[in-house]
């Protein structure tokens, strides 16, 4: 009867360790190559092994293609570039092409989600660089799975209840986050599976008593550890403080000193050579030389603000932020995981009180054991963000404990009864979600435009052909709106054919630009928001461009605005030659300016509305002239309105600055002519301040920013915005002699 109700239970999990496979390769062929955080340069130092170049040395000054992954231990690299190493990669370079304007870390930016430009070589059956990245992402999933298993393991050591293994190991395997991470190439997937297989083997010695072979066993994983992931240290105190509290509850210190001898000699004669040879090289057993070369550490520790900004980051990266940090599910999916996380929390406070209550030890020290090891790792992150960015995924070396405890948690709000029914349904949604977010999420910010059809093509709104350097053909345009206001996003469609086949990406500069010439909105990005490169177009094939053009909410402008574009080389900057149009950019379309005023027609001023630090607001501005001359004087009027009643004494500083942060021109002062200072305003009150700024008679031709803030007086602490600034750009200004 025992046998055939543990088939029963190894069909589960065997069904469970299937879907997250089925799932995970899934994920691994629906992202592009390389989309995940670091991936491509895992990937290269994987081509470096398997391409016998043996392990990366660190010399002042040297680079590697790998960057700073360099400095990692290397077992990951060495498994996956044995593996990889039948594969011809010498297409790498076609393969590996940066996206310039790749926008990382921004996940509300328009486009550009892309850090590799992806084109038709990716597309199967798949060869040579392509086939390895894949066939090492495959490897990847596998080791995945085995963390699946390993939570499952650990839960039916620890605890004895199917229910509970069963949905630990499906919550670790159907987080949209852990499966993204374990479709890529990345050694957080190897030292997530190590950890769980540590964890596992001290819940055995506990429970069965130390023998040598199971020592033996921990210290060999835990040297392999070692070698795949600094993080993975973590767990050499760890083992140790398990191995402690076991010697103490049997009442023989000596043992501890016995077990630990043995077990961290075995990790040393594993792992060991990795620190012992970054000591011969470098005198730092870490070899983090290389990496802090390429990637610098901090230079300040966060401050609590920035701190909570970080970990909120790190919260939502576990559960799931896709592509380089850039792509994100909707933020009512990231609150329902908090309140998730909430109730868990609670429910496990309730059940250590009751356990202690009952004074149930072996119960409390079961839960302890997963506590320590899910705050172990999260003390080593915060220790990270004290040096550098941390994120999600570095607690997935704690996943077994952390999926186990969570359902511990929930089970307490779930009536006995109708537990395994309220589980399965809650592990349905979640498997339902992981399903969705490639379709949802990561599919579209990959996505290129469909190619123009032959109706489409006749009936594009502007026609306006011209040619680009014998290579590109401009068909025509379309534009959102006819009237520009501050604040608004103008939408420019641009038709392209390609003539010729090209070997480069080009991109494209779209500027929206005023009679002055200065522009005032711009955006430069490869065509198809990043995801069409122009090496990969086809002769005569055409297609549909779109860019947005933000308008900023200030704007000293002077219509009717006009559209230039052009297309150029990144590398070195040079455009491409327009035929039958002068020069090498095109211009086109008048837009009339419509600004939003107040007063007279002889001072109006620019309404707008900026925050500092929630206690005043800009909330009108005039200036005159916006082109000027070197030694010209600009009449400038702020008006001002206290938010609350204020105590403090505030500077208002007005900077003309040309790029490089040179300031030409400048007015700190007191408002009002020091007849209104800010400790006198009271909420709601409203004050117009009208002063003069002085171009220097040195001022050189060009266009300037004049930026406006606040500072405390007595401090020179400025007031920052809602958006972390400390100045609020006002417009441009044109100076040019006369």
């Amino acid at each position: 009867m025992l046998s055939r109700w543990r088939l029963v239970q190894d069909k589960h999990i065997f069904l469970i360790l299937a879907l997250f496979i089925g799932l995970a390769t899934f994920y691994s062929v629906t992202v592009p190559l390389f989309e995940a955080p670091d991936e491509v340069w895992h990937y290269l130092y994987v081509k470096h092994i398997a391409d016998g170049k043996g392990l990366p040395v660190y010399r002042e000054g040297e680079t590697f293609p790998m960057r700073q992954e360099a400095s990692q231990p290397p077992l990951l690299y060495l498994l996956l570039g044995w593996a990889t190493s039948w594969i011809d990669t010498s297409d790498v370079d076609a393969i590996v092409q940066y996206n310039p304007h790749a926008a990382i870390g921004t996940a509300a930016v328009w486009g550009n989600h892309n850090v590799i430009t992806h084109t038709m070589r990716e597309e199967f059956p798949y060869r040579g660089t392509v086939l390895a990245a894949h066939l090492a992402r495959f490897l990847c999933v596998l080791m995945g799975a085995g963390t699946v298993l390993c939570t499952y393991a650990i839960a039916r050591r620890l605890f004895g209840w199917e229910w509970l293994a069963l949905a630990g190991a499906a919550f670790n395997g159907f987080i949209p986050q852990f499966l993204f991470i374990n479709a890529s190439v990345n050694n957080d997937v190897l030292v997530s599976l190590l950890s769980a297989l540590s964890l596992w083997l001290l819940v055995c010695i506990i429970q069965d008593g130390p023998s040598h072979g199971r020592l033996t066993a921990l210290g060999a994983i835990l040297g392999l550890v070692a070698l795949t992931k600094l993080n993975g240290l973590i767990l050499m105190p760890l083992a140790a403080l398990v191995l402690l509290m076991l010697s103490w509850r049997r009442g023989n210190k000596w043992a501890w000193l016995r077990w630990c001898i043995w077990t961290f000699a075995v990790a040393a004669g594993v792992g060991g050579w990795w620190y012992v040879r970054n000591w011969l090289l470098y005198r730092d057993p870490f070899g983090l030389q290389l990496m802090f070369a390429v990637m610098p550490a901090r230079v300040q520790r966060p401050n609590l603000a920035e701190l909570w900004r970080l970990f909120n980051g790190v919260f939502k990266s576990f559960w799931g932020v896709f592509g380089w940090f850039n792509v994100v599910m909707e933020e009512g999916i990231y609150r329902a995981f908090a309140a998730v996380s909430v109730l868990a929390a609670l429910g496990l406070g309730w059940l250590l009180y009751t356990h202690l209550m009952r004074r149930c030890w072996g119960k409390i020290a079961r839960v302890g054991l997963l506590l320590l090891w899910s705050a172990s790792f999260l003390v080593g992150l915060f220790g990270w963000s004290q040096v550098r960015f941390p994120q999600g995924r570095m607690l997935f070396p704690a996943m077994p404990a952390i999926a186990i405890l969570l359902w511990l948690g929930l089970s307490q709000w779930f009536p006995r009864r109708y537990r395994e029914m309220l589980v399965a349904a809650s592990l349905l949604v979640l498997f339902c979600l992981a399903v969705i977010v490639p379709y949802r999420y990561i599919l579209p910010a990959y996505a290129r435009a469909p190619l123009l059809t032959a109706a489409e093509r006749e009936a594009i709104p502007h026609p306006f052909v011209r040619d680009f350097g014998e290579q590109v053909r401009l068909l025509g345009y379309d534009l959102s709106e006819q009237v520009v206001k501050p604040g608004m996003r103008l939408w420019l469609t641009l038709y392209w054919e390609a003539l010729q086949p090209m070997d480069m990406d080009y991109s494209v500069f779209v500027h929206l630009v005023d009679d002055r010439g200065i522009i005032i909105a711009q955006r430069d990005s490869y065509p198809g928001a990043g995801n069409d490169p122009t090496r990969d177009w086809q002769v005569g094939q055409a297609r549909r461009d779109l860019y947005p053009l933000d308008v900023p909410a200030t704007a000293l402008a002077q219509g009717p605005l006009r559209i230039r574009v052009g297309l150029y080389n990144y590398a070195t900057g040079q455009r491409l030659p327009v035929y039958y149009w002068e020069g090498r950019v095109i211009e086109f379309a008048e837009l009339p300016v419509e600004l939003p005023l107040e007063g007279s027609p002889a001072m109006a001023l620019h309404v707008s509305e900026f925050t500092f630090g929630e206690r005043i607001a800009l909330t009108g501005y005039y200036v005159e002239p916006i082109v000027a001359a070197p030694g010209d004087t600009l009449q400038i009027t702020l008006r001002w309105q206290a938010l609350k009643t204020l105590d403090t004494d505030y500077t208002v500083f007005v900077h003309l600055m040309r790029s490089g942060a040179q300031i030409w021109g400048q007015n700190d002062h007191v408002p009002r002519n020091e007849q209104s200072p800010t400790s006198t305003w009271v909420a709601g009150q409203v004050i117009t301040d009208a002063f003069e700024l002085h171009i220097s008679p040195d001022a050189p031709e060009d266009n300037y920013q004049l930026i406006v803030g606040l500072y405390e007086s007595a401090t020179i602490r400025r007031l920052k915005l809602p958006n972390g600034l400390d100045f609020v750009v006002l417009g441009q200004i044109a100076v040019k002699r006369h």
